[in-house]
């Protein structure tokens, strides 16, 4: 049986592996000279909220 504790540390890493996406995608935009779209930055805004939570 898996405790609380084990699968909240499970959400935060998929928030952090996707935060890490986004933050990839970004780089790979800003290189391209793309300007990239405000949902990225509102998704990681998003995720950080709720992982303070």
């Amino acid at each position: 049986m898996i405790c609380r504790l084990t699968l909240r540390l499970l959400h935060y890493c998929c928030y952090w592996t996707e935060i890490n996406l986004i933050g990839y995608k970004i780089e790979l935009l800003e290189k391209q000279k793309v300007e990239y779209q405000k949902e990225l930055k509102s998704r990681i805004i998003y995720i950080a909220n709720k992982i303070c939570k």
